[in-house]
């Protein structure tokens, strides 16, 4: 999550680890997962927080958080091969093809503190 903005990836694993392979799958994410991170996310006031998640037969479950992070690829997210992101509105997760990731998504941080601070 960068401000209002909403991405996913799926790490692979290299042998029995993902974590450091820069190995992943960008698919369209279940809107459950969405809703897991946008709950965590506003109760605590991240609004710049990468959440590593596992899936298990419980729910999910955080693996780590992280309030700085970096890319590897030129896209956070691809849905359909197309980059975009997620934005909740009106109670809805609504998907908008655009690059949003110029400049490793330090735009959207600025965009959203300076925004933040000119209400």
């Amino acid at each position: 999550r960068i401000g209002d903005s909403f991405f996913a990836h799926k790490k692979l694993k290299k042998g029995e680890k993902a974590s450091g392979a820069l190995l992943k799958v960008y698919d369209n994410p279940p809107l459950a997962l969405l809703d897991f991170v946008k709950e965590i996310t506003d109760r605590h006031g991240f609004y710049s927080q990468a959440i590593d998640i596992f899936e298990s037969e419980r729910g999910y479950l955080v693996n780590e958080m992280q309030c700085i992070f970096g890319q590897s690829d030129p896209y956070q997210m691809l849905v359909d091969e197309k980059f975009g992101r997620y934005f909740f509105n009106e109670n809805n997760w609504v998907f908008e093809k655009g690059d949003f990731a110029k400049n490793e998504c330090y735009n959207l941080r600025l965009e959203f503190v300076l925004n933040k601070f000119n209400r």
